[in-house]
């Protein structure tokens, strides 16, 4: 309840209002929850007609990559760029990473950051890996000098982590590299929205995520649908602001519905679409976002301007106009037609992918409450009782 409306409200007459009776045989050894009588029904559904998410998988999530000292292996793009230009064969241990931060929506949305990928001799043999310390050093000197004058710098701090391979540069032993360069769904290990993305690209989580090791774009599909959002904030252990805590061993028993094939099929194909809106839209918003700050000279854009296709075009030329550097002389006839003709390129395209995606993210959510065969009176009960930040407005 808001802190407003408990100030002014009467304890005795809210208990009133709202108390309800909760039976003795829901109290076991198993969790319990006190939700109210017609909640608990529609939960119990919900776990008869699914089966746990690992089973449904047929494989459990992997932890992403933890390094034991983010600030030597994981690098910006400038960092990489000199790593490689003093040594161009370094490239092949230097790799694309996602943090939590960037798994959004259907596609994540990678930030330019790179890690340096030395595994642990323990799974992997380089050149170095069947030699003494101070030889197996010396010959990592030698294959990878830029990097290790890199890693050197952090000797110290490396030496003394705890998740460390055979050797101190390397990291720690991990048996599954393999499973970030296939196709995978990844999710976040706290979760604030509905935010979980497919990839097929080689980018490699750190440990702010979960892998799914499957490319199943069904399961991509459930875990965006707004029933699944209901199940997860009553299922899942709660962090600040509502924020939801994605353990593996809670994630893996999420009870997801068993599609028809008929089902199956157009949710595959609607979630296909949904990725590509995103990632079009995705690489569209950085264009322009890249262009206003190099030839407007606006380096830190704002909420507005990096959410520039909800803008009108009048709203998108005032603020580059009020946000351009006085020095600059405003904009010119010539800017500001370009700018009109960026808008007309990029925002209007966008508004209408955006519109497609409602419509296809709503028939998502027919389909999902299909396969776990909910009434209507069972949807409207999923509706008034939802959660914070529901992927969708209610039909």
């Amino acid at each position: 309840m808001p802190k407003h409306e408990c100030e002014n409200q009467n304890l005795t007459n809210y208990v009133n209002n709202h108390a309800f009776p909760v039976v003795w045989s829901r109290f076991s050894e198993k969790a319990w929850s006190l939700e109210p009588p017609e909640v608990e029904m529609l939960m119990q559904k919900i776990k008869q007609i699914g089966i746990p998410l690992k089973d449904f998988a047929g494989v459990k999530p992997y932890r992403g990559i933890l390094t034991g000292f983010n600030e030597a292996f994981l690098i910006d793009n400038d960092t990489k760029q000199k790593l490689v230009q003093a040594d161009p064969k370094c490239a092949e241990i230097i790799k694309p990473y996602l943090r939590g931060q960037d798994i959004k929506r259907w596609s994540p949305e990678w930030a330019e950051l790179w890690i340096i990928l030395i595994k642990s001799s323990a799974n992997h043999e380089w050149a170095w890996s069947k030699s003494d310390s101070e030889a197996a050093e010396e010959i990592f000197a030698q294959t990878y000098p830029s990097v290790y004058k890199h890693l050197k710098s952090f000797e110290f701090n490396l030496r003394k982590r705890q998740d460390q391979g055979r050797y101190w540069w390397e990291l720690r032993a991990c048996v599954y590299y393999d499973v970030f360069e296939k196709p995978k769904i990844i999710t976040q290990d706290l979760a604030t929205h509905s935010w979980f993305s497919y990839s097929d690209t080689n980018f490699y989580p750190v440990n702010t995520c979960y892998v799914w090791s499957v490319s199943d774009l069904y399961i991509l599909g459930w875990m965006c649908s707004p029933i699944a959002w209901w199940i997860f904030h009553r299922e899942l252990q709660h962090s600040i602001n509502d924020t939801l805590r994605m353990f593996r061993d809670q994630v893996e028993f999420l009870p997801i519905a068993q599609p028809t094939p008929t089902i199956r099929a157009e949710v595959e194909e609607i979630v296909s679409r949904l990725i590509e809106i995103t990632k079009t839209n995705q690489a569209n918003s950085r264009e322009v976002c890249q262009w206003i700050q190099s030839t407007h000279n606006i380096p830190k854009l704002g909420q507005k301007l990096e959410d520039f296709s909800s803008l009108s075009q009048v709203e998108f030329v005032r603020i580059i106009r009020d946000r351009k550097p006085k020095t600059s002389g405003g904009l010119s006839p010539k800017g500001l037609k370009e700018v009109e003709n960026v808008y007309q390129e990029y925002a209007i395209p966008m508004q209408s992918q955006k519109s497609e995606a409602t419509r296809l993210e709503h028939r998502l959510n027919d389909l999902i409450n299909q396969a776990y065969q909910l009434t209507p009176e069972e949807i409207e009960l999923m509706w008034r009782t939802a959660p914070p930040r529901m992927p969708i407005a209610p039909p």
